[in-house]
């Protein structure tokens, strides 16, 4: 079962662990999904959100999917 972060700041602590992020894209909001060895988390955010954690996903090199 995915959990889901409700605030942005909890990502820097998932990033470190992350093996893969998938990207979904919705008309009003962008749904951020990040694959631990464990747990499947999921955040909602808004386009604006989204265009600024970007650089930082890109940065880190780990495997991005988007759909």
């Amino acid at each position: 079962m995915p959990k889901e972060i409700l605030n942005i700041d909890e990502v820097d602590e998932i990033l470190k662990r992350t093996t893969e992020i998938r990207i979904k894209r919705h008309e009003d909001v962008i749904k951020v999904k990040f694959r631990t060895k464990r747990y499947l988390y999921t955040i909602k955010l808004s386009p604006k959100e989204f265009e600024e954690i970007l650089p930082r996903l890109r940065e880190l090199g780990i495997k991005i999917v988007e759909f």
